[in-house]
């Protein structure tokens, strides 16, 4: 009789990847997906910490009025490209890296637990001086 079959090799699991992508496009060379008052969490299963999700907004208004909440900012990046304004009132949380190329591609970055965001590409206003001190005037001579 014929030796039984071996069974196939265990297949490898998948590897995750590494980052997760949230694109939002008006570029004509893609299909239009413009993100219109969206509300977006990152996509960071919790058995794979490492993922680090983008949000990617390509072209002129492709994020309008768009929220992206990450419970862990420091893995979650947005960057808005290829528009004057990409990003128009993006709402973020405090942490995540909001990439503008050019300046002019962002417009209405915030916080959603207030304040303006930090934007990179964008030179932020330097801080202003401390106010002088008051320093006793020498007693005359």
């Amino acid at each position: 009789s014929p030796p039984p079959p071996s069974p196939p090799p265990p297949s490898p699991p998948p590897s995750p990847p590494v980052e997760g992508y949230i694109t939002c496009s008006t570029l004509r060379d893609r299909p239009g997906n413009q993100c219109n008052s969206k509300n977006f969490e990152e996509l960071t299963p919790p058995e794979h910490p490492e993922i680090h999700t983008w949000l990617s907004c390509e072209g002129k208004d492709s994020c309008n009025s768009v929220v992206f909440k990450c419970k862990d900012p420091a893995r979650c990046f947005v960057r808005c490209s290829q528009g004057k304004p990409a990003c128009n009132s993006l709402w973020v949380t405090k942490g995540i890296e909001v990439v503008c190329l050019p300046k002019a591609a962002c417009n209405s970055v915030f916080y959603i637990d207030g304040g303006r965001a930090a934007l990179s590409g964008t030179p932020l206003p330097p801080p202003s001086p401390p106010p002088p001190s008051p320093s006793p005037s020498p007693p005359p001579p």
